[in-house]
């Protein structure tokens, strides 16, 4: 992962730093690694563009609705697991909340 060097590269090995390259050497980047990769060349196709601008429009507001109406602009305890508990419980809120929206909404009579 990172840079790797083509030719010479004993500075870097003496250092222990890969980053520190003179400009004179060729210089080859993974950085990303093989997930970016297969990321790209799934979103290479139309179909695939497509939903992902779908999924961000319904993502978008999922986040907007936690943050405005539950409050959650940031996490009131330290640590993963409680983050990610406390995260787990407004999104457990906001599904209840949105069935409760959907079922309100097919009980009321069709206006006519």
């Amino acid at each position: 992962m990172g840079f790797r060097f083509q030719g010479c590269h004993t500075l870097a090995a003496f250092i222990g730093a890969d980053f520190l390259i003179p400009f004179k050497y060729s210089l080859k980047t993974d950085f990303f690694g093989a997930a970016v990769r297969g990321f790209r060349e799934k979103m290479a196709s139309a179909e695939a563009q497509r939903q992902y601008l779908r999924l961000g429009r319904v993502v978008d507001f999922c986040h907007a609705w936690i943050k405005s109406k539950l409050g959650l602009r940031q996490f009131h305890v330290c640590g993963l697991i409680k983050v990610q508990t406390e995260l787990l419980w407004a999104c457990l809120t906001y599904n209840l909340q949105h069935r409760a929206r959907l079922n309100k909404l097919r009980s009321a009579p069709a206006a006519s």
